[in-house]
């Protein structure tokens, strides 16, 4: 919501390049937002327990996971503290990873990110709560100097998603709102959602229909409060953009209890870190598609205005390990039945005339240029070769092969993931596979990834495969799609 007085004042204008149009120039009114929350009642520390995020923290902590993960708080501070102040950060947290800053000043000292509201605190330490120990808290304040009030300007914001991107945060926690859509804040959320961080924002605080931004932007995880009988908190904003409801009422922090959307946001931004603490690269079309199938439907069955998708639910969540199936992303174990891995896996049908009939299981996948598919077959002894190279898909083709060949592959060049797009992911995991870190690489690709990366052809994998993917991105309609030539 916009913050407002008997006399208002008209807001000084900013200027602001763009961070997706290399040319264009925001001048633009530099609104307030206000910190989602209203006064809170009696102590009931709840959230982590009913979401089953303490259920599944101590599996990713033993699997040593969230090492390089790093969530951004854009808020009103920080009351850091030592292990010795009651109410402050480190009394209760002395371990975590913490990185701080103040927009205002430019320091990242625990000095210049005093909390003089309290508000940031109080949603750092749910954040802190409920992520991997091994992971990294960002703090960043983004009120003005000196200022008590939960009101923070346009300008500081901006400030803040450029220090998270610049200094490589996966998630931006944004507990704050304003009733009015400003294009160069989803200018700045399109250009993070590009570099897969995942924004997660408070839906607001008015009790009414319609979304608050940041949260109303599509590439914004939108979140509502819920009471601890998992009913909408009374003063939380629902309409047809939000995604998820967590708790929001009556939680307690390492500064109190507070209540409202504000609140329920830092859940859903912890529950986030879990999963993008098995892999850095999914996006928020990917988180949400993840999510899915840990979700406890409330209200109305399926999405609804008051409830979005429900609450996510990990209490029966079974963590990716290296000796079980899992799904396409490497996040949750899945049953066999369910695993979405092998989509583009299509057995040999007819061997008795050396011929093979393929089919792509995946209905989905749309090869949007000529000769832009690959068949890859497979032997009894899990050794690969092309068998067929730059062709459009025909799901009708004939394949010759010898009788050793078990399963034919067939996929995109370059759809390194195998999930029927070409994309900076893809790129992503190329780069990966270069990098190494403690003589271990970020990312070791199999046989079968390294055929399917190699899209100039040349026998190696390298930065060079990874430029022909990023020079084929093309935005439209601000969603990216290959057009790879070859």
């Amino acid at each position: 919501m916009l913050a407002s007085d008997s006399s208002p004042v008209t807001p000084e204008l900013i200027v602001v390049p763009s961070k997706t149009q290399p040319e264009k120039i925001y001048e633009v009114p530099n609104a307030v937002f206000q910190v989602a929350e209203e006064s809170a009642a009696e102590f009931m520390s709840w959230g982590m327990t009913t979401m089953g995020i303490n259920n599944v923290l101590p599996k990713v902590d033993l699997a040593d996971r969230g090492g390089d993960l790093k969530i951004a708080i854009i808020d009103t501070g920080l009351n850091v503290g030592d292990v010795g102040v009651s109410g402050s950060f480190r009394y209760y947290f002395p371990d975590t990873q913490l990185e701080v800053y103040d927009v205002a000043s430019g320091l990242a000292t625990a000095e210049a990110v005093q909390d003089l509201n309290g508000h940031g605190t109080h949603v750092a330490g749910t954040v802190a709560e409920g992520m991997p120990e091994a992971a990294t808290l960002l703090v960043i304040r983004a009120a003005d100097a000196g200022s008590s009030s939960g009101d923070l300007h346009l300008d500081n914001i901006l400030s803040a998603i450029d220090y998270a991107m610049e200094h490589d945060a996966d998630i931006i926690n944004m507990s704050f709102g304003a009733s009015d859509y400003i294009e160069v804040l989803d200018d700045y959320l399109q250009a993070a959602a590009a570099r897969n961080v995942i924004s997660v924002a408070a839906s607001g605080n008015n009790g009414k229909r319609g979304i608050l931004y940041p949260a109303n932007f599509d590439e914004v995880i939108a979140v509502g409060a819920v009471r601890d009988d998992l009913t909408r908190a009374a003063t939380s904003n629902y309409g047809a953009s939000l995604d998820y409801v967590a708790p929001g009422a009556n939680i307690k922090s390492i500064n109190g209890v507070r209540s409202g959307t504000s609140m329920a946001t830092p859940h859903v931004a912890a529950a986030v870190g879990v999963l993008k603490s098995y892999n850095q690269m999914i996006g928020v079309d990917e988180v949400r598609e993840l999510l899915a199938g840990h979700m406890r439907d409330l209200g109305a069955a399926g999405r609804d205005e008051e409830y979005g998708y429900g609450m996510i639910d990990l209490l029966d969540a079974r963590m990716c390990t290296e000796n079980v199936k899992c799904d396409k992303y490497g996040v949750f174990a899945v049953e066999d039945d369910d695993a979405e891995g092998a989509a583009h896996v299509v057995e040999v049908i007819d061997k008795t005339k050396g011929m093979a009939e393929v089919s792509l299981m995946d209905e989905s996948l749309e090869v949007k240029s000529e000769k832009a598919c690959e068949a890859i077959a497979e032997n009894a002894l899990g050794e690969y070769r092309v068998v067929a190279a730059n062709y459009s898909y025909d799901a009708s083709r004939e394949y010759v092969l010898s009788d050793d060949v078990t399963k034919i592959y067939v996929v995109l060049k370059g759809d390194v993931n195998m999930n029927g797009k070409v994309n900076i992911n893809d790129s992503a995991m190329i780069n990966l596979s270069l990098i190494s870190k403690s003589n271990k690489f970020y990312h070791e690709l199999s046989e079968l990834e390294r055929m399917i990366a190699d899209v100039n052809g040349n026998g190696k994998v390298n930065i060079n495969d990874s430029a022909m993917i990023n020079l084929s991105l093309i935005a439209k309609d601000n969603k990216f799609f290959a057009e790879l030539k070859w």
